[in-house]
């Protein structure tokens, strides 16, 4: 094949792949201050887990603020976690194992006032010890996000 040859059908592949991309659903700002937001109420789910959990949000936004988040996660069985977190059979085992799921469970609360307070899901940061439920807060809201853009 030829110098030009080779050029053109790169060329080729390159404009290709600019169609194909640019069809694609353009990605949701995350900063509800930026404006572009639907006011209301939105539900929004995380995908699961490794363990099969999964986090909920439900996010409340009026005048390109958001004025309320409530987050949870949900174990694959359907429990909610909260302050039985981390015990087994109602009684701690580990203290350390105890310690370290309170961390994570007690996290999601610290990101949802975070989010109400900055109103950019970017501003929001991750809590050393926390990062999995980071990352089923961050899924949680950016798909109730989805939901109220216009």
């Amino acid at each position: 094949m030829t110098t030009a040859g080779a050029s053109r059908r790169l060329l080729a592949l390159l404009l290709g792949g600019l169609a194909v991309t640019g069809c694609a659903d353009a990605p949701v700002d995350l900063n509800v201050a930026d404006g572009g937001f639907t006011d209301g109420t939105f539900n929004g789910r995380s995908a699961a887990d490794d363990q099969g959990a999964t986090g909920e949000a439900t996010i409340t936004i009026k005048g390109d603020d958001v004025t309320s988040v409530d987050f949870r996660i949900r174990d694959s069985n359907g429990s909610v976690r909260g302050v039985d977190y981390g015990k087994t059979n109602g009684e701690i085992v580990s203290q350390e194992t105890y310690r370290r799921a309170q961390v994570g469970a007690r996290a999601g609360d610290d990101y949802a006032a975070s989010l109400v307070e900055t109103d950019d899901l970017n501003a929001v940061d991750a809590i050393t010890g926390a990062s999995l439920t980071y990352r089923l807060f961050t899924g949680a809201v950016e798909d109730a996000l989805t939901q109220a853009s216009r």
